[in-house]
């Protein structure tokens, strides 16, 4: 049997807590006395315990859209989390409908905090609401909000449903009867007769009388009907709240992409933002260029001038950190957009290299390869990094933080240090630890300067021969008085080419040393006479000494002949390392070109390209008045020891001697440094030659099958083998049935030709290697153009930047053309959502 229940005696706490709630619903508190005292609805009792082990099924809800009720600014604030605390619980409130509150809107003035901008935005993106219980005929009966707080939007709704009246336009309706027995009559509401509806109250005629005579129910009845005009005519005060505070909104916003906009101007084309003095009231020189632009601007354009005139000192958005806030807000979106295009090609490749800029950190620049879905192959630069750690670390934590697969990495390119292309402790070890598809190519644009570098140093007189040349260029430059001369001589002789100074580390400075020596060559002759005479004033006799040292080397013809075969090489070089740094290329169109270069130096040497090199090499000496002949040096002859062979094979000739000991030294040491170096770069092209549309002649099919197989063997883990050979032999049939007696399709248009004519759901697998063909990187240029950008960003004035701001900055402005290309919109929003606002937004 079970217990009777018993009176449960509520603590001290929880009677404080009814109190408190009490008085939150003090607004109603007449009202709702009456009705707890007088009114009870049978139709509303329940049984809680039976309805939560069957629940009912609710109608689908309808939403009141006549008027959307809004509340004023200064009340949504305090209101928002009020309203929803005090949502019924109460199972005959479940059955409820949502009046959706207005999509726009607006922020609070001085908010104080992120939570209120949080809740704010909450109100934006989810309908703000409140319960209106729509299972009644009347959904204005008081009785429904007895334990609701009446918030003026619940009251402007009440008032757009009009008073709570059963029956009052028909007197047949009939009340329903409570436990007692009793219910209402429609006579309750004739107003016009006070005599009826009231017999049961005392003096209840006197009191209803007096009331309609008062001033309180007088202004009550009068600021109704004006409400409920006002509310008709769409007039309402928080209308006209809402509609400032959405220009005040749209200010803002105006004055801030004004702003963002600026600062993208700034940052894509490397300029500093700051000065010495950031303060915009302060009349001094020293401001940086983002305040002067914004003072220019607000000069021609009024959003700017009156934003400036009318705000605050901490609310005009022009401070360093708002400055920093803005880049960072412009890079987030830039390095998004370029994720969600690497997150859709799926494959990727990574291109990394290190540097020490002038701050003397050691930055690791991070690129990625990838093809996108129109099939066209690029290369972005994403960000630096400060290279504490190992390379490898720091790959593992960018792709932990873009969110990317490493084992969807199928290729990388770095340059030839042990750190990075280390076989067993290298980063590309490494990366083949937890990708091992993904390949690791030697950059070929590294390459190609280590070949060049090798075969000058192959021969004494090559190496004597650029040594010259940045002997001859730190004279004359090194002196003001020197260069005159040089100057003057050029004009005279109508030169414009200026003297070039020779590195190792860049790859076209070769060319363009000898490019300038070779055309200023009679003024440089003329301009080292003058000096070897003592034409300048006080002249040093060091001076004279090294003038005429000069002099003698260069006369010697010699010196003309390497001028002249050097060009030539150089010419063939420059052309294939420019064209090794393409974004664009392929590995196969790569490894032809290398190939051609190769031919084309082996190609010099004979005797026939010896001797037409020698004669332009004498033309070029009749300029200045060279010597036209090589110069025999004295024959060294080596001491035998006895019974040791005495012959030698001695050359006399000074032609032959040069020939074979100079001339064809350098050409063999650079064609066979070229096949060693780029070995390893062949055998990975090898594996890709049976995508080759020049390859699916009908004769090769079947050696192109095996081709296929072992590729297909080799990426087991994207495409299907059994599949790939049917497939290879589909798409070589259309290819062929498209192409015939036609020009054959050239390497880069392979992919797009498939995904123009929709063939990529017919050969999926096939697709997938052409992807993947394409993705694989052929140089690390890209890395190292983020490094000609870097000198540019940080230099010697802001050289304590940030490393986020440097690489928010080197993202702007390596990436200019996606970051032209971002939702200021957006940009906004994320400033927003960064920190506290001062103004709307």
């Amino acid at each position: 049997m079970e217990a009777p229940n018993k009176k449960i005696r509520l603590s001290g706490g929880a009677r404080r807590l009814i109190k408190e709630k009490e008085k939150a619903v003090k607004g109603n508190q007449s009202i709702l006395s009456f009705l707890k005292s007088n009114s009870q609805e049978p139709s509303l009792e329940y049984n809680r315990s039976e309805e939560e082990d069957n629940p009912p099924t609710l109608p689908t809800p309808d939403i009141i859209t006549e008027h959307n009720i809004l509340p004023p600014a200064s009340f949504l604030k305090e209101e928002l989390l009020i309203q929803t605390s005090y949502m019924l619980d109460d199972s005959k409130h479940k059955q409820a409908d949502l009046i959706p509150f207005n999509d726009n809107i607006p922020q609070m003035d001085n908010c104080s905090s992120s939570q209120t901008n949080k809740q704010i935005e909450l109100a934006q993106n989810v309908s703000y609401s409140t319960l209106i219980d729509r299972c009644h005929d009347y959904q204005s009966d008081p009785y429904l909000f007895i334990d609701t707080v009446l918030t003026p939007q619940i009251i402007r709704t009440l008032v757009e449903i009009g008073p709570y009246q059963p029956g009052f336009n028909s007197n047949n309706y009939v009340f329903e009867e409570n436990e007692c027995g009793k219910k209402f009559s429609p006579n309750c509401y004739q107003w016009s007769n006070p005599n009826k509806g009231v017999s049961n109250f005392r003096k209840g005629n006197e009191k209803i009388i007096k009331h309609e005579k008062s001033k309180d129910h007088r202004d009550a009845e009068n600021e109704y009907l004006i409400l409920k005009s006002r509310i008709s005519k769409d007039k309402t005060i928080q209308q006209n709240l809402m509609k400032v505070q959405k220009s005040q909104i749209e200010f803002n916003r105006s004055v801030l992409k004004r702003l963002i906009d600026l600062s993208l101007f700034l940052s894509t084309n490397g300029l500093p933002f700051r000065g010495h003095r950031e303060d915009i009231n302060q009349d001094t020189q020293s401001k940086g260029l983002f305040i002067k632009i914004v003072k220019l601007v607000s000069k021609y354009n009024a959003v700017l001038a009156k934003h400036l005139a009318e705000s605050n000192r901490n609310e005009t958005y022009l401070s360093p950190k708002i400055q920093n806030d803005i880049l960072k807000c412009m890079a987030d979106e830039t390095l998004h957009k370029i994720l969600n295009e690497v997150k859709q090609a799926k494959y990727f490749t990574i291109i990394v290299d290190s540097t020490i800029d002038i701050g003397r950190i050691d930055q690791f620049s991070f690129s990625l390869r990838f093809v996108d879905q129109q099939g066209d192959i690029k290369e972005h630069f994403l960000c630096f990094e400060a290279t504490a750690n190992d390379y490898f670390v720091i790959i593992k934590k960018l792709m932990e933080e873009y969110k990317l697969d490493i084992s969807l990495c199928c290729g990388q390119a770095y340059d030839g240090a042990n750190t990075m292309s280390g076989r067993f402790s290298g980063l590309q070890s490494k990366i083949k630890d937890v990708s091992p598809l993904a390949l690791y190519i030697h950059c070929c644009a590294h390459n190609l300067n280590l070949v060049l570098i090798d075969s000058i140093r192959s021969s004494i007189n090559a190496v004597s021969f650029f040594g010259i040349l940045e002997a001859l260029y730190t004279f004359i430059t090194n002196s003001l008085p020197r260069l005159k001369i040089f100057e003057e001589q050029k004009k005279i002789d109508g030169l414009v080419l200026t003297l070039k100074q020779l590195s190792e580390t860049r790859w076209a400075s070769h060319k363009r040393v000898v490019d300038s020596v070779y055309i200023n060559l009679p003024a440089i002759v003329t301009s080292l006479k003058r000096i070897s005479d003592g034409e300048l004033l006080n002249i040093k006799l060091k001076t004279i000494s090294e003038a005429q040292g000069l002099l003698f080397q260069i006369m010697n013809f010699k010196f003309s002949f390497l001028l002249v075969l050097w060009k030539n090489i150089l010419e063939k070089v420059n052309i294939l390392s420019n064209y090794l740094q393409n974004s664009k290329i392929d590995l196969i169109t790569a490894h032809d070109m290398v190939s051609t270069c190769f031919l084309d130096i082996s190609s010099l040497r004979n005797e026939e390209h010896f001797l037409k090199i020698k004669c332009n090499a004498t033309e070029l000496c009749g300029q200045f008045g060279g010597n036209n002949n090589f110069e025999q040096g004295r024959i060294i002859t080596k001491k035998k020891i006895h019974g040791e062979n005495n012959l030698e094979n001695i050359i006399e000739s000074a032609d032959e001697n040069f020939k074979c000991n100079t001339y064809f030294v350098i050409l063999d040491s650079f064609t066979n440094t070229l096949k060693h170096c780029f070995e390893d770069f062949s055998n990975i092209v090898k594996k890709f030659e049976v995508l080759n549309p020049k390859k699916m002649s009908k004769e090769n099919i079947d050696e192109n099958i095996i081709s296929i197989q072992n590729l297909s063997t080799f990426y087991n883990v994207n495409v299907d083998e059994v599949d790939i050979e049917v497939k290879y032999r589909s798409f070589c049939l259309v290819y062929h049935q498209v192409y015939d007696e036609v020009e054959p399709l050239k390497l880069n248009e392979v992919l797009k030709f498939m995904i123009s004519r929709d063939m990529v759901s017919s050969y999926p697998n096939l697709y997938t290697l052409y992807k993947i063909f394409y993705t694989l990187p052929v140089s690390s240029a890209t890395a190292e153009r983020s490094f000609s950008r870097l000198k540019l960003l940080k230099t010697y004035l802001s050289s304590t930047m940030t490393e986020d701001l440097l690489s928010n900055l080197a993202i702007l402005s390596i990436e200019s053309n996606t970051a032209e290309t971002i939702n200021f919109n957006k940009v906004i929003s994320t400033f927003v959502s960064m920190k506290k606002c001062r103004k709307l937004l």
